[in-house]
């Protein structure tokens, strides 16, 4: 820098749009192309479908939990019931 206070006209600084008007290129414009293309993640019953990885985990965690409520309930109870005979 020669102190001069004269930036560099090659660094773009913030809120400099080079005379382009801003409303016109916003991120997720599609510039024009048709939208009935076929985009990624798109399923219209056509093409490869997606793989059957689905698990019982949540299933069985639920299960397992509910099993141990159930068996803490009645321990709990029965000795409840000991206590007062």
């Amino acid at each position: 820098m020669d102190g001069s206070g004269s930036e560099d006209p090659t660094t773009d600084q913030p809120g400099d749009n080079d005379g382009e008007d801003p409303s016109t290129d916003q991120p997720g414009d599609n510039d024009g192309e048709d939208s009935s293309t076929d985009q990624p993640g798109d399923n219209d019953g056509e093409g490869n479908s997606l793989p059957d990885t689905a698990s019982n985990i949540y299933n069985i965690l639920l299960l397992g939990l509910l099993l141990i409520a159930a068996g803490t309930t009645f321990y709990f109870n029965r000795k409840k019931k000991e206590i007062t005979e």
